[in-house]
C-alpha cells in the first residue's frame, strides 16, 4: 500500500460519504466504487497497460461535531502488475476532495455497486490470461510437429515477447 493523505472536511460523516461518492462519480478514471460502513472503494478498472489500481478512502469522525477526517490511500488491484500506478489515482482523488464544495451532493449514484464482490478484480483476468498462455506454450512444445524445433523455440520466444511488451508498456 502506499502514501496516506489525511483530510479534514468541515461536514458529517454521512456528508463526508456523499462527497466522496461525488468525486468519485466525477472522477473518469474510477469505473465504479462501493460503500462498505466507514470505507469506499473506487476502482479503475483495466486499461492496455494495466489491471487496474483501488483507491480506498476511510472516514472517521473526529470526534467534534461538523468535522469529518478522511483517510485516502490507493492501491494496485493485482501484485502482478508492474505497471499499475495507484499514487496517480491517490493524487487525483486527492486534488477533486480539495476543489470542490462538500455540500454539493450526489443526486443519483451510476458507478456505485451493491456488493463488494461486484467490484473488478484485475486477479481474475491476470490468472486467465496465464493459463491460456500456458496452454499455447504447452502447445507449442509438446504437441508433435512437422516444423524443427528452432521454429518452436522462435515461437516461444515470440510469445515470451509479445507478453512481455503488453505488460510492460505504458
Amino acid at each position: 500500500m502506499g502514501h496516506e493523505t489525511l483530510l479534514d472536511l468541515d461536514c458529517s460523516a454521512d456528508e463526508a460519504s456523499s462527497a466522496v461518492k461525488a468525486v468519485f462519480e466525477r472522477m473518469d478514471s474510477i469505473s465504479e466504487y462501493y460503500h462498505d460502513g466507514d470505507r469506499i472503494i473506487g476502482k479503475t478498472g483495466p486499461r492496455l497497460s494495466s489491471w487496474g489500481e483501488a483507491v480506498i478512502v476511510t472516514i472517521n469522525e473526529n470526534g467534534r461535531p461538523g468535522e469529518t477526517t478522511i483517510a485516502v490511500t490507493a492501491e494496485q488491484d493485482n501484485g502482478l502488475d508492474l505497471s499499475a500506478d495507484p499514487e496517480r489515482y491517490r493524487t487525483e482523488f486527492v486534488d477533486h476532495v480539495e476543489d470542490r464544495n462538500v455540500e454539493d451532493n450526489l443526486l443519483e449514484p451510476s458507478k456505485e455497486v451493491d456488493r463488494e464482490d461486484d467490484l473488478y478484480d484485475g486477479g481474475t483476468h491476470a490468472i486467465l490470461i496465464s493459463s491460456l498462455a500456458g496452454v499455447f506454450l504447452f502447445g507449442i512444445l509438446f504437441v508433435p510437429s512437422p516444423y524443427p524445433d528452432s521454429y518452436r523455440f522462435l515461437a516461444v520466444v515470440l510469445l515470451w515477447t509479445v507478453i512481455s511488451v503488453y505488460l510492460w508498456w505504458r
